[in-house]
């Protein structure tokens, strides 16, 4: 039985969209992530299911984890990017990646998002 992180669950949801949550016994984590907009629905239709015991688990696809990272931008973050393509860059939707990348960049509080996603890019021979 997973355990929500947060002090406040339900507002903690409501304020970020997403509720971590951990089970207790094995400090496994995950995150529950609620959508609302119609990127998050796309994400939601890639995203990849894998049976897990039998039992159908759905990942986030490369490209929105790397989408997600990027509007995140911590550096932890970018490095995470960064370790996603180096592993799969032969795989990764490009045109797709760049096109959510872009449009979080017309949010100011994101502004220069796709310039770091280009660097990364670059620095990493990629593209």
């Amino acid at each position: 039985m997973y355990k929500a992180e947060a002090e406040n669950p339900k507002d903690f949801a409501r304020d970020t969209k997403v509720l971590p949550a951990e089970e207790p016994d094995s400090k496994v984590r995950i995150d529950f992530i609620f959508s609302f907009t119609s990127y998050e629905e796309q994400a939601i239709k890639n995203a990849k299911q894998i049976l897990i015991d039998n039992y159908p688990v759905r990942f986030g696809s490369c490209e929105d984890i790397i989408i997600h990272k990027m509007v995140a931008g911590r550096a932890i973050d970018e490095e995470d990017v960064k370790s996603i393509l180096a592993k799969n860059k032969d795989v990764i939707d490009f045109k797709y990646t760049e096109k959510w990348i872009s449009e979080f960049g017309k949010i100011p509080e994101h502004e220069g998002i796709l310039a770091r996603f280009n660097i990364l890019l670059k620095n990493n021979q990629i593209q």
